[in-house]
């Protein structure tokens, strides 16, 4: 074995983000206006963190679920730094699954918020946003956790648009106004914490949707009713459902909020929403929470108040105007809106060319196979040599950490000839839910190297997941040159072309393993590579969780069509390989030569077998 070329330190004081290499920087566009990290393949993990460690003065988080331990310290130095740390997590989640929040010690330049969504329907605070000095925006699917920035398939997207980060932090203040304002009322103790006791009845309403039964007036007209049923207290607007309804409580204290929420929510222009309250003209089809006037190349909508169905809607029906020579590239979670669901199968009659992922757990869920069933007409396939490209949805079947899924992402690359190609993106699921009752986010941006960047990590899932990683299976191949020949930066970003734009080039291999002789609890594993084609070294770290059933995961990137040689090896916990290099004593094995793994010749991912811990084989 070649000696190992020690990474040194870059500044970080955290060993598992001691150093990150250079294959983990993710994706950016020439400006460095925006990058793009993408789990599993660039581990976000790892620049995730270092995001949050270069926090000069303040960071807002506005998240559905954070639970990766090992940023606990990360933001604890930052506050110890004097950076001002603002959390705002869902209120059901906040007391048990976002361990981050809850592990963080009081700190004067901490607070933290429980935000209650009174929308009914079980709504949900599905944001995932990070902003760092209010000058950096990351965005995307993933929760701050480990399935979401390692397991999953899921995107980041790190922003320096200012007009984005002014829309992104206007609304996040909203969020952080209303959650304050509510523990005020209901908890009235410790709010800058996230308040310690709540009222009881409040707690259950914020918790499953329902009113319950003993916060109704006596005396509440019969239509109150609807509150008890899971109808919600607030329309997409923040608004009460129904005139009157503050009446409904036998308790002042809901109308007090409902009176302050009415003063605070905001459309994303800055018009209150009470002054022009939601409405839709069925006649005109026109929606007055949609706002199309933003004029940059980023719009962003926040959901419900903006109407995030009606953008998506809007962005997939320009196709219709030129279908021949557009096209739509979706991977989803799942799609159980039908007015979007509608849009795909008319598309579709109209000879719109699409691809669409949605989630094996989802689609073989009891519960979601009513709400499908318009997709059936766009034709459902697991993929496989004998694909029919009449088959518009792959299902997407991967097993790398657990049974379920999983592709979380909630992203589409949309082409039309007269506005060219263009990045939805954000943390809305194409679902009646996030549309209407969650908050949630979208961002429309007309940036075609972002684009590219994009469509590379769909084409890249195609690969895997519709095409059985066979590089020369015709339909990939067809997918690539109608895309390319509209989007010609996918060339350059597929394969290494020197005298073209390019972003970051190589290939990935996805690398589960188990049986390990330490759990993520005593112990860590890192895997040493060798690349023979460039002849350079690295260590990576894996990573592990309660839920990922014993596996360790990472990935090992390297230069196109290269051969590689890899090992795993484990360590204490502390111990910092990125500082000192393998620990020797702890080799999987050591009579054995190194696996050996070749990587394809094109910018795509390859899911590798389950290895086990001291078995060559």
């Amino acid at each position: 074995m070649k000696k190992l070329a020690l990474i040194l330190c870059l500044g970080l004081s955290f060993s598992l983000f001691a150093a990150i290499p250079s294959n983990f920087y993710g994706t950016c566009t020439k400006s460095g206006e925006f990058c793009a990290y993408f789990s599993p393949t660039d581990m976000p993990i790892l620049s995730f963190a270092q995001y949050l460690q270069n926090a000069k003065r303040s960071i807002k988080i506005a998240i559905y679920n954070m639970g990766v331990k090992e940023l606990i310290p990360v933001i604890q130095d930052r506050l110890n730094n004097g950076v001002k740390v603002e959390i705002v997590t869902d209120f059901k989640l906040s007391f048990s699954s976002n361990k981050v929040s809850n592990a963080l010690q009081s700190h004067p330049n901490l607070t933290k918020y429980r935000i209650p969504v009174l929308r009914g329907g079980n709504p949900q605070m599905h944001n995932k946003i990070l902003i760092i000095d209010d000058e950096t925006l990351l965005i995307g699917s993933a929760n701050f956790t480990y399935f979401g920035l390692l397991a999953n398939f899921e995107n980041v997207m790190a922003i320096k648009n200012k007009y984005a980060i002014e829309k992104f932090s206007a609304e996040f203040n909203e969020l952080r106004q209303i959650a304050y304002e509510s523990c005020r009322l209901f908890s009235g103790s410790n709010c800058k914490n996230g308040g310690d006791y709540w009222d009881r009845d409040f707690s259950q309403f914020a918790t499953s949707g329902k009113v319950p039964t003993s916060a109704i007036a006596s005396d509440a007209p019969s239509k109150c009713s609807n509150l008890v049923n899971g109808k919600g207290f607030l329309n997409e607007g923040n608004l009460p459902i129904f005139k009157g309804a503050e009446s409904c409580f036998k308790d002042a204290r809901y109308a007090q909020l409902a009176d302050f929420i009415k003063k605070t929510e905001r459309y994303v222009d800055g018009t209150l929403v009470a002054d022009k309250p939601p409405y839709y003209d069925y006649k005109t089809k026109t929606s007055y929470r949609y706002h199309p006037e933003q004029n940059g190349k980023m719009k962003v909508f926040f959901s419900p108040e903006d109407d995030v169905q009606y953008a998506i809607v809007n962005e997939l029906e320009k196709t219709l105007e030129n279908p021949m020579n557009s096209f739509a590239y979706i991977s989803t979670n799942f799609i159980t809106n039908r007015t979007i669901a509608n849009t795909l199968v008319k598309m579709q009659k109209a000879g719109v060319r699409m691809r669409i992922f949605f989630d094996r757990g989802r689609y073989e869920d009891p519960n979601f196979s009513s709400s499908i069933s318009t997709l059936n007409e766009l034709g459902f396939t697991w993929g496989g040599d004998n694909v029919s490209d009449n088959d518009q949805i792959t299902i997407f079947n991967n097993t790398l950490t657990s049974g379920y899924g999983c592709n979380h992402n909630k992203m589409s690359v949309v082409y039309t000839p007269r506005e060219g190609a263009r990045l939805l993106n954000g943390s809305a699921n194409w679902s009646v839910g996030a549309m209407n009752r969650n908050d949630e986010n979208l961002t429309i941006t007309y940036d075609e190297e972002l684009a590219a960047i994009y469509m590379k990590e769909i084409i890249s899932e195609l690969f895997i997941y519709r095409y059985g990683q066979n590089i020369n299976h015709q339909g990939f191949r067809e997918d690539i040159n109608f895309v390319y020949r509209r989007l010609p930066q996918l060339a350059n970003a597929l394969w290494d072309k020197k005298d073209e734009w390019n972003p970051r080039n190589q290939a990935t291999a996805i690398i589960s393993m188990e049986k390990a002789p330490v759990n993520e609890t005593n112990g860590k594993v890192w895997i040493w590579v060798y690349d023979e084609q460039t002849k350079k070294q690295v260590v990576i770290p894996m990573f592990s969780d309660d839920n990922f059933a014993g596996k360790w995961l990472a990935t090992i990137p390297a230069s196109l069509g290269a051969n590689i040689r890899f090992k795993f090896f484990a360590s204490p916990i502390h111990y910092d390989a990125f500082r000192y290099g393998p620990y020797n004593s702890g080799w999987e094995y050591s009579s054995h030569n190194d696996r050996t793994l070749t990587l394809p010749k094109a910018s795509v991912a390859l899911i590798e077998k389950n290895y086990e811990w001291g078995n060559p084989f």
